[in-house]
């Protein structure tokens, strides 16, 4: 409840009220700095820093963390001249920088081209960052390959230290004939 009031029988009731602290009952809500009874029950409306509200209650700042991986798609050509953009960001504010690191399991089916490590501030975590990744042609007729990136986090932030994204999987398919 706001200040200056008390849950009764699952209501606000002023603390002005005579039988006022009688009821033994309080609206107490873990790492809350306010909270209000509008339907009868005890809701967080403001959290402490490093909190907010999720649900009527005050989860940390990075409740559900996690890296967002999107990509322009999962099977390829080695013919395909355009890049496959990957697009990376947080899914919460983190509490200190995170380094996403991109490797490619087969370098000589799928490459990346330029940085291959992003870096996620306080500031940035929810603005997407592209790694674009490049499909070699071998000249083998070798078929349909797989290739996959393996997605890393170092950081100060024990949330997102070394929390892996996933496994991302790429079929390339072969421009050779056997």
């Amino acid at each position: 409840c706001d200040k200056k009031y008390h849950v009764y029988i699952n209501a606000c009731e002023a603390d002005s009220v005579t039988n006022c602290g009688a009821h033994g009952i309080q609206c107490n809500i873990a790492n809350a700095t306010n909270t209000i009874c509008p339907d009868g029950t005890c809701q967080a409306t403001a959290c402490e820093n490093g909190y907010h509200v999720y649900n009527s209650v005050c989860k940390p700042d990075h409740y559900g963390a996690e890296i967002v991986v999107n990509s322009t798609g999962m099977i390829w050509g080695e013919y395909s001249a355009s890049p496959i953009e990957v697009r990376v960001s947080l899914s919460a504010m983190p509490d200190d920088n995170v380094i996403i690191k991109i490797k490619s399991s087969d370098e000589s089916e799928l490459k990346p081209l330029g940085q291959t490590a992003l870096i996620f501030t306080p500031e940035n975590w929810n603005t997407p960052q592209t790694v674009n990744l490049k499909v070699q042609d071998d000249n083998i007729a070798d078929g349909t390959q797989s290739a996959h990136i393996d997605i890393v986090s170092t950081s100060g932030d024990p949330v997102y230290n070394g929390l892996n994204a996933r496994t991302e999987d790429f079929a390339i398919t072969d421009d050779e004939s056997a």
